[in-house]
């Protein structure tokens, strides 16, 4: 059980780092997941970060923030 969980954890880890450098979903592959939509649900939470940050320095931009 404890050499499956840490297989599942490098997974995450990848899937996460690959979302923070904006893979494609080609280069998703290498995680070995079944499918996109479920290295997906490890990505999400970065991708939406990253379009808050996104957001943010719009407004920033046109001097909106706040």
């Amino acid at each position: 059980r404890r050499r499956r969980a840490a297989a599942h954890g490098l997974r995450k880890t990848a899937a996460i780092e690959l979302a923070k450098a904006v893979a494609t979903t080609h280069e998703y592959a290498i995680t070995g997941h079944a499918s996109p939509a479920e290295a997906e649900r490890y990505t999400r939470s970065v991708r939406q970060e990253a379009l808050e940050k996104s957001a943010a320095a719009k407004r920033r931009a046109k001097g909106t923030d706040g």
